[in-house]
């Protein structure tokens, strides 16, 4: 006898499980299309001046820490008379 789909319900289960999958995996990324759409994406300007002020704190910080890097070393040498 032949194997008889069946409905589970209202999807249609197919005669073969591994179609299943595969219609599984094709809605995912349909779906995982269609939340990129609904996504509000920062604009190119908006983008490069985040990154820039990002980059500036950076700079900014990475000098302060090697000028109190410098203060605490400098501070051990002159206790420790080396």
């Amino acid at each position: 006898r032949a194997t008889v789909s069946k409905t589970v319900g209202r999807e249609f289960e197919t005669l073969h499980p591994c179609f299943g999958d595969i219609v599984k995996i094709m809605k995912f990324f349909d779906d995982i299309k269609s939340e990129l759409g609904k996504i509000s994406w920062i604009n190119k300007r908006d983008n490069v001046k985040s990154t820039l002020g990002v980059l500036l704190v950076t700079v900014i910080l990475g000098l302060f820490l090697l000028l109190v890097d410098f203060i605490f070393s400098s501070v051990t040498k002159f206790l420790l008379g080396g």
